[in-house]
């Protein structure tokens, strides 16, 4: 839906409360569908949840195009609707139902996880999807998903009469087939077969906890699935799938993409994450409901891990009340954020620390009258609401 309407989708608006940009779909090149076609040679497996692996090498390009040092460029948080432009697979979605894309470029840590998957658990619980479960799983690096793929092709091919004509069938193209498309069957087999979490290193695990962590302390119901693999041509380290337990059905996939920088001709890493959000019958609201997004004069700020971990509930409470915050939540300096927060003339400034986060706090300063409080979380809404 254009920008220029005065009418838009509920979705972008939650997007924006969390810090995404509200962007036209990427157009994708020529050469963006020969470097994936020359990267699916060898693969065969696709996941049809996923975005496709030409759309996120649009966007790492365009990414690129803005700055060569990334430690001297800002993350980016995009948002998009639909299919990109020039894409070779145009994804199908039912009568009503919206595509969201949400991408998240240079956010290494898992701030980026936590946010991708609280913005599109908000979305759908705002267009009456609410009974959800996160099934995450961590497949790793390069050289973790070569481990495994070796052990496990090897452990179903010693097993192989174990199992049911089905499974041997998707057996034939590969483990990524044969675990999406026979989960349910040869059950027996699938248990004692390799898991992607049993090859990873200590830093990947560490990863991998935060964000069970950040998901824990949302309130968002998870399961760690080891049969979520993502997409074998593109995905590394968390991926997941969002599944309505009403339905039974997928209605968003995400993983991370940190190796496909290598796909456009980099040698700095660029570390993302990306996820497809089918939204059935997304609400209507005004475009104005952005630029209050745009305009707000409240800044949130944290310092600490702690903090972080409660950074995104207090802006979705926040959210829920009609108060916009602007915030820089991946960033770990306070320094950062102070910068940021001049820069976005804001009045009124939200800090968390440890202490804070610990007392169920926060420290509530007037930019104008240089005073500072401490305001109970729980009171915070109502206290804001009677200086903006």
């Amino acid at each position: 839906m254009s920008s220029k309407q005065t009418k838009i989708f509920n979705t972008a608006v939650i997007a924006k409360h969390f810090g995404f940009e509200i962007e036209k779909p990427c157009k994708v090149t020529k050469e963006d569908i020969k470097i994936t076609k020359e990267a699916q040679k060898d693969v065969g497996f696709l996941d049809d949840n996923l975005f496709p692996m030409e759309e996120a090498i649009s966007i790492l390009k365009d990414y690129k195009k803005e700055e060569i040092d990334k430690d001297k460029i800002e993350p980016k948080l995009l948002y998009f609707e639909g299919s990109a432009d020039g894409s070779h697979k145009k994804r199908r979605k039912k009568p009503n139902e919206e595509i969201i894309n949400l991408h998240i470029v240079n956010v290494p840590k898992s701030i980026a996880e936590a946010t991708i998957i609280k913005t599109a658990q908000t979305i759908l619980a705002e267009n009456g999807v609410k009974n959800i479960c996160v099934k995450i799983n961590d497949i790793g690096g390069k050289d973790a998903q070569t481990a495994f793929l070796r052990e496990a092709t090897s452990y179903y091919r010693k097993n192989i009469n174990n199992m049911n004509v089905n499974c041997r069938q998707y057996f034939k193209d590969g483990v990524h087939t044969l675990t999406k498309k026979g989960k349910n069957q040869c059950s027996v087999v699938h248990e004692e077969a390799p898991k992607t979490m049993d090859f990873l290193g200590d830093d990947t695990r560490k990863h991998f906890s935060e964000v069970i962590e950040f998901l824990e302390t949302m309130g968002i119901q998870y399961e760690i699935d080891p049969f979520v693999l993502g997409d074998q041509n593109y995905s590394s380290h968390t991926v997941f799938e969002i599944v309505d337990l009403d339905s039974n059905k997928v209605v968003a996939a995400g993983s991370r993409y940190n190796l496909l920088y290598k796909k456009i001709g980099t040698r700095k890493e660029i570390p993302a994450i990306g996820a497809v959000v089918n939204v059935p019958t997304p609400k209507i609201v005004s475009e104005r409901l952005l630029s209050k997004v745009d305009n707000s004069k409240v800044f949130y700020m944290q310092l600490g891990y702690v903090a972080k971990l409660n950074s995104l509930k207090i802006i979705d409470d926040l959210r829920k009340n009609n108060i916009p915050v602007k915030q820089k939540i991946y960033r770990d300096k306070l320094s950062g954020q102070i910068s940021a927060s001049k820069k976005s003339g804001a009045e009124h400034m939200i800090i968390t620390g440890q202490k804070e986060a610990l007392e169920g706090t926060v420290i509530l300063r007037d930019k104008e009258h240089r005073n500072q409080s401490v305001i109970e979380i729980s009171k915070l809404a109502k206290t804001l609401k009677k200086l903006i």
